[in-house]
């Protein structure tokens, strides 16, 4: 069996790309993605609230 390691950071990232770059549609589908990946539970939770920090700092920086 194959194991892998996922980082919260790097998955909190990828949530803020996602958000910035893709359509509604192509972000709500990387969400549903991810969601599977991770469940949709306290895992997810913390991914969103770390993104959702990594964006408001990127907010407060562009001022």
């Amino acid at each position: 069996m194959n194991t892998i390691t996922l980082d919260l950071e790097k998955l909190a990232e990828a949530m803020v790309v996602s958000f910035k770059y893709n359509t509604k549609e192509e972000h709500r589908g990387a969400l549903a993605m991810l969601s599977m990946i991770v469940g949709n539970g306290d895992m997810y939770n913390k991914i969103c609230e770390i993104a959702e920090k990594k964006l408001a700092e990127e907010k407060n920086n562009e001022k």
